[in-house]
C-alpha cells in the first residue's frame, strides 16, 4: 500500500488530480466511488471527507 490514496469518481475533478499523479509518477492507490449510487455520502467516506466531495 502506497502513502496516498486518491478517491476518484469519474467524470469529477479527480481526473485532474489523476492525472498530475501519473504525470509525476507518484505512487497512490485509488478507490472509485460511484456518484449515481450516492457512495460519497456513505459513512465510510464522509470519515475521510466530511463533505462528501470528491477528490478527496
Amino acid at each position: 500500500m502506497t502513502e496516498l490514496t486518491l478517491y476518484h469518481a469519474a467524470p469529477s475533478r479527480s481526473s485532474i488530480v489523476r492525472w498530475m499523479l501519473e504525470e509525476l509518477g507518484e505512487p497512490y492507490d485509488i478507490h472509485l466511488l460511484d456518484l449515481t449510487k450516492g457512495e460519497q455520502f456513505a459513512s465510510d467516506y464522509l470519515a475521510v471527507n466530511p463533505m462528501g466531495k470528491v477528490p478527496a
